[in-house]
């Protein structure tokens, strides 16, 4: 998380609604929608939530996603995401679409440079690709990105790779560090029947991965690789993951969801040489039934810990903002269904 001074976004914003973050802190959340037009028509749109304002993306265009959202540290707003099957990424609101793909899911700024991840769909399948300055490279083994992570100089991107293996097809968790492609994490188990995907990764003491990987034909088992070697996090659970992971001051933030409960975890590493977890504690933030409930993305800024996620009944979402465990008052104007919040970031306000 970056602090910024005079932060200002050339573009226009609408539909104002009550502020939920702390005065002292701006959050910015990504999610799609959709659009129920006066005719009844259905749209499905993208935006970015900003302290109760909403900043449409591609307004006009049909089909629009978003998937990440990025400050960066001169105070320029990213997004990643797509129109109809075209990759593309915002500028303060400007499009730059990418190409040779058909979606972005990742964004961040490398050495004065924008690195994108994401995927292409061709004839044979999926295929993981990665952006510099707009310049397309295919990931090799790989068939699909989650999300990426600029740390320690380099570009982490935590995805996975579909193989053949006795005449089937086998999932691996896979992260690539600038573009090269690191060998497929670890899991508990191995053979056709398992898949595994990693779906974020951060740089803190060491290179923490987080995803999930397939139990038995009802579970998963939420994963957490820590240097590439692997931890359990908790048991299995229906529809078990991981989907964010965030460093503060020697702690590691991480989120998904236990089950069906939405869920964040704290843990510290156990030492600088064992890659094991130590201190963990978990907070579920939703555990109502027959809710599915989860965390898409985590953010911490000195200790306050922001979730945003949804609950789920049938085909119904509704959004959910967490601050500090507490679900605050998260709400969207009544022309916006099923909105789905992808990402957030947090930025201190000057003072």
């Amino acid at each position: 998380m970056f602090a910024t001074l005079g932060l200002s976004i050339g573009f226009s914003s609408c539909d104002r609604k009550e502020d939920v973050a702390d005065e002292t802190i701006s959050v910015y959340v990504a999610f799609n929608y959709d659009s129920i037009t006066p005719n009844r028509e259905v749209i499905h749109c993208g935006a970015i939530w900003n302290d109760g304002n909403i900043i449409k993306l591609s307004s006009g265009r049909e089909d629009v996603y978003v998937y990440d959202v990025y400050m960066s540290p001169h105070g320029d707003l990213y997004a990643a995401g797509n129109f109809d099957k075209n990759p593309l990424y915002w500028k303060n609101g400007e499009e730059h679409i990418l190409t040779s793909g058909r979606a972005a899911t990742g964004i961040g700024i490398l050495n004065g440079k924008v690195y994108c991840c994401g995927y292409n769909t061709n004839y044979v399948g999926d295929q993981a690709m990665m952006w510099v300055d707009g310049e397309a490279q295919e990931l090799k083994y790989g068939s699909r990105c989650n999300r990426l992570c600029i740390g320690n100089g380099k570009c982490y991107i935590a995805g996975y790779g579909e193989r053949e293996m006795e005449g089937e097809i086998k999932e691996d968790a896979l992260v690539w560090e600038n573009g090269k492609p690191m060998s497929p994490l670890a899991q508990s188990k191995s053979g056709v029947d398992n898949y595994a995907s990693a779906n974020d990764v951060v740089c803190g003491d060491a290179v923490w991965i987080v995803g999930r990987e397939k139990a038995n034909t009802a579970s998963w088992l939420p994963k957490v690789w820590v240097d590439y070697t692997h931890n359990n996090l908790t048991s299995a659970g229906m529809d078990s993951r991981l989907n964010a992971i965030v460093f503060e001051n020697g702690t590691y933030y991480i989120a998904g969801n236990d089950g069906l409960k939405a869920t964040y975890w704290t843990a510290t590493q156990k030492s600088k040489t064992e890659r094991r977890l130590a201190n963990v504690k978990s907070v579920v933030l939703a555990d109502k039934t027959p809710q599915q409930s989860t965390v898409s993305d985590i953010a911490v800024i000195d200790g306050n810990v922001y979730c945003v996620g949804y609950t789920r009944l049938a085909d119904n979402y509704q959004p959910k903002l967490w601050v500090n465990g507490k679900d605050e008052n998260f709400a969207f104007p009544k022309s916006y269904s099923n909105v789905v919040p992808q990402s957030i970031v947090l930025v201190k306000k000057e003072k």
